[in-house]
């Protein structure tokens, strides 16, 4: 709990006001990594990116402390409507603030917002749409797959409860994410949606694939390889 106050207020301090946008927009354009992980709840891609930003030396961004982020973004934040683009962004990243959608969604500008400044920085980002909303930007999206009754499998020995209740919970949180991610790709549609790289839970250890992973990483230059 006390690591994850202290990265609320690390990046709620960084963020500052609306003016910081340009010098954030300045920091992605270095391309620091950042590595998204999706996939469906209790597919164990939660264990993946932990273990990935640990290996990596980078912190681990899930949904509670994004929306907790949020929070504090929405505290801190002056008018949504003394937003502007920034000097300096092009393509995708620059349309999404000449669009009035977005303006008129608050919660998606604060999450747009949240995601490029971690992005800014680089991070491991678990869901949240961030494989779409950085979908401009030099960007590693990884994919954990995995059926319905292997997830609630999971999560039911996890979480200590009934298989049917899992599974009915499971079913609610991929409505609610997948939900969310087509509501950030109606608002700010783009042709880059694809992944890097996609695993199978069913087949793979969580440390397999986070070798796997690793090993992509290395192939398209996001990391050096280590010499033996």
């Amino acid at each position: 709990m006390m690591q994850t106050e202290r990265q609320v207020d690390r990046q709620t301090e960084r963020q500052g006001s609306w003016g910081g946008w340009a010098e954030m927009a300045h920091a992605i354009q270095a391309q620091p990594l950042v590595v998204t992980v999706s996939g469906e709840h209790g597919s164990g891609r939660e264990a993946v990116a932990v273990g990935l930003a640990d290996r990596l030396h980078m912190l681990c961004y899930d949904a509670q402390l994004i929306d907790r982020l949020i929070e504090k973004s929405v505290a801190n934040s002056s008018d949504v409507k003394a937003m502007h683009a920034p000097k300096g962004i092009n393509g995708w990243l620059k349309g999404i603030f000449e669009t009035d959608r977005l303006k008129r969604s608050g919660y998606y500008l604060h999450l747009v917002r949240t995601v490029m400044e971690i992005a800014s920085t680089g991070g491991v980002i678990i869901g949240c749409g961030a494989h779409l909303i950085l979908s401009g930007q030099g960007v590693f999206r990884l994919k954990i797959e995995a059926g319905t009754d292997f997830c609630a499998h999971r999560v039911a020995q996890q979480e200590g409860i009934s298989f049917a209740e899992a599974r009915k919970r499971v079913g609610l949180m991929n409505e609610k994410n997948i939900k969310r991610v087509k509501e950030i790709y109606d608002r700010f549609p783009s042709g880059r949606h694809y992944y890097d790289l996609v695993l199978s839970a069913e087949s793979l250890s969580p440390e397999e694939m986070i070798d796997l992973a690793w090993f992509a990483l290395e192939e398209t230059g996001c990391v050096q390889p280590v010499k033996s």
